[in-house]
């Protein structure tokens, strides 16, 4: 499961028919030898091959994650 879908962008709808499954796939992988989780990632011990690594860098972006920023309640009441 997780091999096929490396790489590609889900919507909502998609995402709701495929969460149950990653969710069993996620189980399974977590006892899973290292070996076959690396393998079903596309990585190695070593990580990803160059190559690889900038295909997903084109495809999904960086591997960033966003924090969004909530207001204090001073600021809040100040109403900034």
């Amino acid at each position: 499961m997780l091999a096929r879908l490396r790489g590609q962008d889900l919507d909502s709808a998609q995402h709701a028919r495929l969460k149950p499954n990653l969710s069993e796939e996620l189980m399974r992988l977590s006892r899973a030898p290292t070996e076959e989780v690396l393998d079903s990632l596309g990585s190695s011990l070593d990580g990803l091959a160059a190559g690889e690594a900038e295909r997903r860098l084109e495809t999904s972006g960086p591997n960033l994650l966003t924090r969004k920023r909530q207001q204090s309640i001073v600021q809040e009441l100040m109403g900034r």
